[in-house]
């Protein structure tokens, strides 16, 4: 059967093929520009035009690229720049955030004065072409954020080109060392791609390149020792790769570098100490790496060094207190150690110190009341060590700017300051795993708080006013209470609880009574936990609602009656435990419902019947 085309296909046709005549020629090998250059870029700009998808978001903006009389009326299309010295050239195009698809052209190259491309956040796809290394004046190539695929083309290898951004792609293959041909080279960023292969030994040796990212790759071998010896390296970052060996000793010892980050990799041997003692040194993470050794003590008192961490990684011995004397540090974090003895109280001579991060080592002894009064503190996290002690009660008003309070599985005990409530910025408080006593105070007046841990200490609810005073927390996301002694009922409150709740934790608490029907109101919660209680009642219907809920543990409690058909309503669940209660009747039918349910225990019960096949 024949098909008739149309005449706006018929035009697209004839277009492609003029337009591959006149790209060729200024493709190939020592091809002269033809005699009418406005001409040639006009075409390649419709070439580029022919490869480009055109999605609601980018219709607006390409269909507006059409010839009209005069050649170089182009240069006033949306995205399109040319020359001041040669006004009918284009010298740069400027499509960000355009919602292009479709691939890049190797017909791009014919804008032979091009300086700059710029298509960061798009959804190009295909390979980089080849040909982008022809175009002789480029100094400035984004195609970043888009879902170029393939190898990096070996062909960049410009003089003139300034800065390679090709960052958040799915480019695999090696990075090529024609890299360090690019003598002009200013700033570097290949990160968030599938590259693998060592890092060029050249790169270092870029008189000119100031920032490299490499970050979020699976680059292997050794870190170039040439890029110790470049005099121009400011940012460093090589984070979430497979990097092996030793940080060389002249990158440690740099006079230019400002930001080192070798986070997650492979790093080994001894943390240098000139990276201790920099004077241009601002930002250190050298965290989660197979570093040993002990934290160097450090000598310069006039170091600029804001970041600083060594979280994760095999170092011993204690912390020394001279990393009081780093005066500009912002963060501080040594977590994930075997560091031991005691917290210098010196590190709350730190004058604007913003986050302090010590969790995980064997620290012991009581937290110096100097840290307490560092009121600059947004987040200090001391978990999981063996401090004694207790938190001061005026906490709340020394730490006014605190965000994120976390002292869990440790040895402090005594009662929660109150005062806590008067931190207004507090978003997280997890003192869980303690030995925290006295009733739990009413934290109502801390609006932003989304996640509030308590567990596993001596805490009593008192009238449970507490618990009504979290209704105000219209943030909360984890209300975490279990292990402790609250007794008493729980409130019909329970449902007035912030509707963005998604955890509520409240087993092995002696909680007696019966589950307000209120807890249906809870619709995104995804966990409830309230097993090892002492309920009793029905089970209320209102279970149903929580559509979201993905685990329900009600075990070994004193609940009778029958289990509510409502249960089936439960879509996403896929955990159900009330064994060991006083459940009678029949298995609902509608438990087959569930059909994302995997585990299931309705044992020690007078139940009949039989399970649903789920």
């Amino acid at each position: 059967m024949c098909h008739l085309l149309s005449s706006s296909q018929l035009l697209a046709i004839a277009l492609s093929s003029v337009l591959s005549f006149a790209i060729l020629p200024a493709l190939s090998s020592g091809a002269t520009a033809p005699l009418n250059e406005s001409s040639t870029d006009l075409q390649a700009l419709l070439c580029l035009k022919l490869h480009l998808s055109n999605p609601p978001a980018a219709a607006g903006l390409l269909s507006s690229w059409r010839p009209s009389n005069g050649s170089s009326n182009f240069c006033g299309w949306p995205g399109v720049s040319c020359s001041k010295a040669h006004a009918s050239r284009v010298a740069a195009l400027d499509l960000e955030s355009s919602g292009l698809n479709g691939q890049l052209p190797p017909c791009v190259a014919n804008l032979t004065f091009l300086t700059r491309i710029h298509l960061p956040d798009n959804q190009l796809s295909g390979q980089i072409p080849p040909e982008i290394g022809q175009l002789s004046r480029l100094s400035y190539l984004n195609l970043s954020s888009n879902r170029f695929s393939g190898s990096l083309p070996s062909t960049l290898s410009s003089p003139s080109l300034q800065i390679v951004d090709l960052g958040s792609n799915s480019l695999q293959g090696e990075i090529p060392p024609s890299l360090a041909k690019c003598s002009g080279l200013q700033k570097l960023n290949l990160e968030s791609n599938m590259l693998g292969g060592g890092i060029p030994e050249g790169l270092g040796m870029l008189s000119n390149l100031s920032v490299l990212l490499l970050a979020g790759n699976s680059l292997t071998g050794k870190i170039p020792l040439s890029l110790g010896s470049s005099s121009s390296l400011v940012y460093v970052q090589l984070t979430n790769n497979s990097l092996t060996g030793p940080i060389p000793p002249a990158l440690a010892a740099s006079s230019s570098l400002q930001v080192l980050d070798l986070t997650n990799n492979n790093i080994t041997g001894e943390l240098p100490p000139a990276l201790f003692n920099s004077t241009s040194l601002q930002r250190l993470a050298l965290g989660k790496n197979n570093l040993a050794g002990s934290v160097p003590a450090i000598s310069n008192a006039n170091s600029p060094l804001r970041y600083l961490s060594l979280s994760e990684k095999n170092l011993v011995g204690t912390i020394p207190s001279s990393l009081g004397n780093y005066s500009s540090l912002r963060l501080l974090s040594l977590a994930g150690n075997y560091l031991e003895g005691s917290i210098p109280g010196r590190l709350g001579s730190i004058p604007n110190l913003q986050a302090l991060h010590l969790s995980y080592n064997n620290l012991i002894g009581t937290v110096p009341a100097s840290i307490y009064n560092i009121s600059s503190l947004t987040t200090l996290n001391l978990a999981v060590n063996y401090l004694t002690g207790s938190i001061p009660s005026n906490v709340g008003y020394t730490l006014p700017r605190i965000k994120t309070l976390i002292f869990q599985a440790n040895l402090l005990d005594g009662p929660i300051p109150p005062s806590l409530a008067n931190a207004t910025n507090l978003e997280v408080i997890n003192l869980a795993d303690c030995k925290f006593s006295g009733v739990i105070p009413s934290f109502g007046y801390l609006a932003n708080l989304n996640q509030l841990i308590l567990a596993t200490n001596q805490l009593e609810a008192g009238d449970w006013s507490f618990f009504s005073s979290l209704t105000n927390c219209t943030q909360l996301v984890i209300l975490s209470l279990f292990g402790n002694i609250m007794q008493g009922s729980l409130p019909s409150s329970v449902g007035s609880l912030a509707k963005s709740l998604q955890v509520l934790f409240l087993k092995e608490n002696k909680i007696s009574g019966t589950l307000p029907p209120e807890i249906g109101n809870l619709t995104n919660l995804m966990f409830l936990r309230m097993e090892n209680n002492l309920f009793v009642g029905n089970l209320p219907d209102s279970l149903g609602n929580l559509s979201n809920l993905t685990a329900l543990s009600l075990w070994h409690n004193r609940f009778s009656g029958q289990i509510p058909t409502s249960i089936g309503k439960l879509q996403q669940l896929n955990e159900l435990y009330l064994q060991e209660n006083n459940l009678s009747g029949p298995i609902p039918i509608a438990l087959g419902d569930c059909k994302k349910l995997s585990k299931l225990n309705l044992s020690y019960n007078i139940l009949d019947g039989s399970i649903p096949f789920l």
